[in-house]
């Protein structure tokens, strides 16, 4: 069960991190841009686009502030990548 959640965990982590990162170069900015923006570092941001770390929730509420989304907004963008992932093959 513990390999299974570590691995649900990180695949969610690499999800988020694709929606934040596909937002951030929509509106063209870097990723210093960004870590400036939310207080971090841009190694932060990089982490964080990678699933290489947890996005803490406030942190994202600032990001979704800076990149004009809101929380749903992630959430949906999470959903159709999820369905793909969890189709049953025909």
């Amino acid at each position: 069960m513990g390999r299974r959640t570590t691995t649900r965990a990180r695949l969610f982590r690499r999800s988020l991190g694709g929606v934040l990162r596909q937002r951030r170069l929509e509106l063209k900015l870097s990723q210093e841009d960004l870590a400036w923006a939310v207080e971090v570092t841009q190694g932060s941001i990089s982490n964080y686009e990678n699933g290489r770390s947890e996005v803490p929730l406030s942190l994202l509420l600032a990001m979704c502030d800076e990149l004009q989304l809101r929380p749903t907004d992630v959430l949906d963008r999470l959903r159709p990548q999820r369905q793909a992932s969890t189709a049953i093959p025909a």
